[in-house]
């Protein structure tokens, strides 16, 4: 028996160390960086699709080449989509049924609307104090749910604030997976998967195509960030001398249609326009990596190279002098140059389903209702977390683009306010 006990400590043991090197050596893989980026729009357009980067010509399918570098994502969110499966077939099997989900007829949008904004009057019907990333948040996470899951938030008790306990538990998994001391798994991150069960009570927890964050990420991740970026635009930085972008945006929230956001508001610039020029300031991936295997030498070598997306956006020979402002008016004349350098939505053959409808009019959606519910004029404003008055902070220059940054912002209702 004691022979016995011993074999079976040895044995836990060895097991130990296996996933102790397994975890060590993923580990490295997450932390490992690019050797090599480029800002050329050519240049990146032409890493995007993943056949060849500069001298090396890729030995890895297109496929391959795209989700190696997303290894990260299914360990620390569980999930096999379009951005992680090997499964070619599934992969796009997976980008028909997004493209299915989102091809939203006018009524869907009108009723998209509505929902919307009854979430927004309704968080801020009677709060005093909100955070103004988790309202964000949570008006973002809601079209995701609601468009691309068909969860009927309105039949779970306390939605909205499982809805921003969500969105909190992916951003710190997000974060996590950035620092070896911190990585987790999916398996092991119960405050993620409990916060999924809250909104989603009958997944498979085991089944990585079944769990929700498949479709979550995709669209919460790349929106939300963009959504309060421009709020903050309007609100606080160059959108207090146009008052009118903020206008146009609200009129957009109350009749979400086609000419709708296509109209000139009121100095000649359009929702779509505000929108596009969002995107190109703040790009909610600033760049696209490729897993490249190529010989040389007689060896086969291996590296991730990156495509900069955002320098490609901030590039002050592209886009004038003022390429690092928010100014929709550039959107009157767009140089061949210019539209070979916006990659918001990713490159040939990979661009995101969502490019040419659902992505705009989702931020245009967001950003038009919050704006709406939370107007000055209505007694809202803007402070820091120990409640001094921010607008003094914003004076026209491009807004910080890193994830945690304006997390200490507060809406605060102000006496008087309706």
């Amino acid at each position: 028996m004691l022979r016995d006990f011993c074999r079976l400590n040895l044995l836990i043991l060895t097991i130990s160390a296996i996933n102790v090197i397994a975890v060590g050596l993923f580990t490295i893989y997450l932390l490992h960086r690019p050797q090599s980026k480029s800002s050329n729009p050519a240049e990146c357009r032409t890493l995007i699709q993943a056949h060849r980067f500069r001298a090396a010509k890729n030995g890895l399918s297109p496929h391959i080449s795209r989700i190696r570098p997303n290894a990260r994502l299914a360990f620390v969110f569980g999930i096999e989509n379009a951005f992680t499966t090997p499964d070619e077939g599934y992969a796009d099997y997976f980008v028909k049924n997004a493209r299915d989900l989102i091809n939203l007829k006018a009524q869907d949008w009108g009723n998209l609307a509505k929902t919307l904004r009854s979430a927004a009057n309704k968080l801020t019907s009677t709060a005093h104090r909100l955070h103004l990333a988790s309202l964000v948040q949570s008006l973002s996470l809601r079209i995701i749910l609601t468009t691309l899951l068909n969860a009927e938030l309105d039949t779970i008790p306390h939605a909205e604030q499982h809805m921003i306990t969500l969105a909190q538990a992916i951003n710190r998994a997000w974060v996590s997976s950035k620092n070896d001391a911190d990585l987790i798994d999916f398996a092991h991150n119960a405050d993620l998967q409990a916060s999924l069960s809250a909104l989603f009570p009958t997944y498979n927890k085991t089944d990585p195509r079944d769990n929700p964050l498949c479709w979550i990420l995709p669209g919460f991740e790349t929106s939300w960030r963009i959504n309060l970026r421009m709020v903050l635009e309007l609100m606080l930085n160059t959108g207090q001398s146009h008052p009118e972008w903020t206008s146009t945006m609200i009129a957009f929230a109350h009749s979400p249609t086609k000419t709708q956001f296509e109209a000139p508001g009121g100095d000649g610039v359009s929702a779509k326009e505000l929108v596009a020029e969002g995107l190109r300031l703040y790009p909610p991936t600033k760049r696209i990596y490729r897993a490249f295997e190529w010989a040389e030498h007689g060896a086969t070598r291996s590296d991730t190279f990156a495509a900069d997306v955002e320098a490609c956006h901030l590039s002050g020979g592209i886009w004038g002098h003022d390429a690092r402002k928010y100014n929709p008016l550039r959107w009157r004349a767009v140089t061949d140059a210019q539209k070979q350098a916006y990659l918001p939505f990713g490159g040939a053959p990979f661009e995101c389903p969502a490019k040419a409808v659902f992505g705009p009019r989702m931020i245009a959606l967001v950003v038009g209702v919050l704006v709406d519910a939370v107007q000055e004029s209505k007694g809202w404003r803007v402070v820091d977390k120990d409640g001094k008055d921010v607008s003094d902070v914003f004076c026209g220059e491009r807004l910080k683009n890193d994830r945690g940054s304006y997390e200490e912002l507060f809406l605060v209702r102000v006496a008087g306010g309706v």
